[in-house]
């Protein structure tokens, strides 16, 4: 990059800035031509409006006292020659304004450590406005930073949609689950010695499962939760299975499957049924950050909480970003397509393909071929340039797990069909294997380096239990003061009712009213009492657990 500095250039029309021979601003109207480019925006409210090097911030103060309060500002510079001339020359009256945040990342990939989830949670589309010649710079960066708000934008309204439909159910898990944690293994535990094949239960694993059964006995399989009745079928054992899913849909993936001697990572907010018949010994947990909650701030400064992953959605996802922190040797993915050909979602032995094929017969149609075609379909350009049929949900994930691959190197994908991974092809798992006994050749270390252990241990029966009822005096405050507001609604019963949700807000998970609405408070009352009964039930079963011999 060069290394000429910006010179700031006085006119009769204001300061302008010129930079590598070229004027970054008209040489000599700058304010009037940047005002005139931003007077014509039309920004919605709750919009996210991107400017594209801010510089001196012509034109943004007639363009901030248009816009309404909903509005938030992001004043991006990706030319860090031009950073400091923003921060000198920048009006305090911009600068102090509540809707503004100022990001000035090294590189576009480093945006996302600057700029926090709330504002894209709080906005509902992004613009991006180029008021300066600072845009030119770096163009395409720009608009792949308009692109990334984009996703990350509809991300958090799907995560927020998702939380009022499955808030309430979550953290009813999350108290199942916490009786469960000082019998269970921690992470950590999980050291896999041989190279990691990281299995999906997407159709391409059929034609894999020969070779991945002929050479079992050389891999570490760590398997999504849907796999495990295909896997079975061709007598196929993981060493580790991984389950997110908060609902009891995915309990038939396990049918058959008890007293299996495979690891068992699950969610933290899953479904506990899945664990209950576990050998604790062959139980660990992980957290994923779905949803925020003092209550989970309050686990983790007690040190309760499970090791923690961001919002990944798919199972797959999950379980490729667990075996990165798992093992530092080669990764294989199999069978993780996110498309799917008609009539098929799954691999054959998926229990949802089982269930719709057994209900089929001469009188009642089968339903899978319907039911693909029944999602809103996009034909898009697979990993061999091919084209697939996937859909909208199935994109966000693939567009994850491509991100994480292309942080971690390393990873391999083997199969045949589905969307791109960003993972390095092979033809094989023995093509695979062939790459990770180069590496450890190569880096002269074992053919499979596990991670390297951490001394964590699980959290104890006394240290949940003490966590547990102070939590219950927390929601016990919060039902008895929603009681009240319900009686009596007051400015000092409404306010009493705020300061203790604002400690037990996951009580108001889920509730299709806004907590501070004056009709909501009968129904809070009512969500307390419910967690009321999980936690009882939760310190019921942490006081049979035997104490941790030392």
């Amino acid at each position: 990059m060069n290394d000429e500095s910006p010179s700031v250039v006085d006119t009769t029309d204001g300061l302008t800035i010129v930079f590598r021979g070229r004027n970054l601003y008209h040489p000599t109207t700058p304010q009037q031509s940047a005002c005139a480019r931003t007077e014509s925006v039309e920004v919605p409210d709750f919009t996210l409006v991107i400017v594209a090097s801010p510089l001196l911030g012509h034109g943004l103060l007639p363009l901030l006292r248009r816009c309404g309060d909903a509005c938030r500002f992001l004043l991006l510079e990706l030319e860090p020659a031009l950073v400091e001339v923003t921060r000198r020359h920048m009006p305090r009256e911009i600068l102090d304004d509540p809707r503004v945040t100022i990001a000035t990342p090294d590189t576009p990939n480093q945006l996302e450590h600057e700029v926090s989830r709330a504002l894209f949670a709080h906005c509902r589309r992004a613009t991006l406005i180029r008021p300066t010649g600072g845009y030119a710079l770096h163009a395409r960066h720009y608009h792949r930073v308009l692109e990334w708000s984009q996703d990350e934008i509809r991300r958090a309204w799907q995560n927020r949609l998702t939380t009022m439909h499955m808030g309430r159910l979550w953290f009813r898990n999350l108290f199942d689950n916490l009786s469960l944690l000082p019998t269970a293994q921690p992470l950590s535990a999980v050291t896999p010695d041989r190279p990691v094949v990281v299995v999906g239960a997407g159709p391409s694993l059929e034609a894999l499962l020969p070779s991945l059964r002929e050479l079992r006995t050389s891999l570490f399989v760590l398997a999504v939760d849907t796999a495990v009745p295909v896997l079975r079928s061709a007598a196929i054992q993981p060493d580790a299975v991984v389950a997110v899913e908060a609902q009891h849909a995915n309990l038939g993936d396990f049918i058959g499957s008890h007293g299996s001697s495979f690891h068992r990572i699950v969610d933290v907010f899953s479904f506990p049924g899945v664990t209950r018949q576990t050998k604790p010994d062959r139980l660990s947990y992980f957290t994923s950050r779905a949803v925020e909650s003092r209550l989970l701030d309050r686990l983790r400064t007690e040190k309760i909480l499970p090791p923690e992953l961001p919002p990944l959605g798919s199972v797959g996802v999950v379980a490729v970003a667990l075996a990165t922190d798992l093992t530092t040797s080669p990764i294989a993915l199999v069978g993780l397509d996110f498309a799917y050909p008609d009539g098929k979602s799954h691999a054959r032995g998926a229990p949802w393909m089982i269930r719709e094929l057994v209900r089929t017969d001469r009188l009642r149609r089968g339903e899978i071929y319907g039911a693909c075609l029944a999602r809103p379909r996009i034909t898009v350009p697979g990993k061999t340039g091919a084209l697939c049929k996937s859909d909208i949900v199935l994109l966000s994930y693939a567009e994850q797990l491509r991100a994480l691959c292309a942080q971690r190197p390393g990873i391999f994908d083997v199969s045949p069909e589905g969307l791109p991974t960003g993972a390095q092809r092979v033809s094989g798992i023995n093509a695979f294997l062939t790459h990770a006994v180069r590496e450890a050749e190569f880096t002269n270390q074992v053919s499979a380096a596990p991670r390297a252990a951490e001394t964590v241990r699980a959290p104890s029966a006394e240290q949940i239990s003490l966590f547990l009822k102070r939590e219950r005096e927390l929601v016990d405050a919060t039902r008895k003061a929603a009681l009240s507001a319900a009686a009596e609604l007051t400015p000092i019963t409404q306010r009493a009712l705020e300061r203790t949700l604002s400690e037990t807000d996951y009580v108001a998970c889920g509730l299709p009213i806004a907590p501070d609405a004056p009709e909501a408070a009968r129904p809070i009352a009512a969500a307390a009492g419910f967690f009321l009964v999980r936690i009882d039930r939760a310190l019921a079963r942490l006081a049979t657990v035997s104490p941790r011999r030392s």
